[in-house]
């Protein structure tokens, strides 16, 4: 949308007008999903008891950082966000050995 400095966009049920959808209303969307995703994150990481270990969440993607005890508890750690955020649709999972 801001690449074509497009601020609205009609939505359209088969052909009938159904809504408008903004920048804002996208954006707001993103955020909502990014804060679920966090908690999420958040609460399997506490789990892990990995103190070292930080997480960041931003348009869908969480990016892993620090130190962490062993390798096998790293592999657990992807596994568990996996598990955890495989239901959601909003969340790109990527991995860095």
């Amino acid at each position: 949308m801001l690449d074509h400095r497009v601020a609205r966009l009609v939505v359209l049920d088969d052909s009938r007008v159904a809504g408008i959808i903004s920048r804002h209303d996208v954006l707001q969307a993103l955020i909502r999903v990014d804060g679920r995703i966090r908690d999420d994150a958040d609460a399997v990481l506490a789990g892990m008891e990995e103190p070292d270990v930080q997480l960041q969440v931003e348009w869908g993607r969480v990016t892993v950082a620090g130190t962490i005890s062993r390798l096998s508890r790293l592999n657990a750690l992807q596994a568990r966000l996996e598990c955890s955020l495989r239901h959601d649709p909003h969340v790109v999972a990527s991995a860095v050995a």
